[in-house]
């Protein structure tokens, strides 16, 4: 093949007569054409792969991992237990045993009682009963333990409860809406063993 006057010409010749002359825009046309082509077939044999069934073999050696409820409830304990290493070092495995085992009601939601509740969640105390009346203002932010802008008019038991979720999973937070007084405690305080009072209200106390 060879060029003459900016076209391509055909060396070979046909009965006789004079070579062919092939424009470059033809040329291009070509190439493109084929390198299209080139790329459909590809994309159908990726699209006809990928449409194989999983044979024994391909599950065998990628074994979807799956775990009993013991053994989620074991890996579970440790993360718990990783999380409680610094108190079971200070306290002592029997000290903190008792911790987790108890029980406490927190009245009162200001900027004294989240700061308790996070504090027992973060120590392991698993059972957290939460009582305050009130909402989130702007005017809490100032102090309470977990309170921000976007929870501005949310009961604060709600707020906590879900901050105390997002940092101990562990934690089963009871929240209630209500405001203590002396007609509802008995049932505030049903099954306490501790009471921590939070609330700046002296009648309450």
């Amino acid at each position: 093949m060879a060029a003459n006057d900016g076209h391509v010409v055909r060396s070979h010749w046909r009965g006789g007569q004079c070579a062919e002359r092939v424009r470059p825009e033809q040329v291009a046309v070509a190439v493109v054409a084929a390198a299209l082509g080139a790329a459909v077939t590809a994309a159908a044999l990726m699209a006809t792969s990928s449409k194989v069934p999983t044979t024994a073999a391909t599950a065998k050696s990628h074994p979807v991992k799956t775990s009993t409820p013991e053994q989620e409830q074991e890996e579970e304990e440790a993360l718990v237990r990783e999380q409680l290493a610094r108190n079971i070092s200070f306290m002592g495995e029997e000290a903190v045993a008792q911790v987790r085992k108890s029980f406490v009601v927190v009245v009162g939601l200001g900027g004294v009682g989240s700061h308790a509740a996070v504090m027992l969640a973060r120590n392991g105390v698993q059972r957290i009963r939460l009582i305050d009346f009130d909402q989130v203002t702007l005017s809490s932010l100032n102090r309470h333990a977990a309170a921000t802008r976007t929870d501005v008019g949310r009961p604060k038991v709600e707020v906590l409860k879900k901050y105390i979720e997002t940092i101990a999973p562990f934690v089963t937070v009871d929240a209630r809406v209500v405001l203590f007084n002396a007609s509802n405690a008995q049932e505030c305080f049903e099954g306490l063993r501790n009471i921590r009072s939070c609330m700046t209200l002296i009648e309450g106390k």
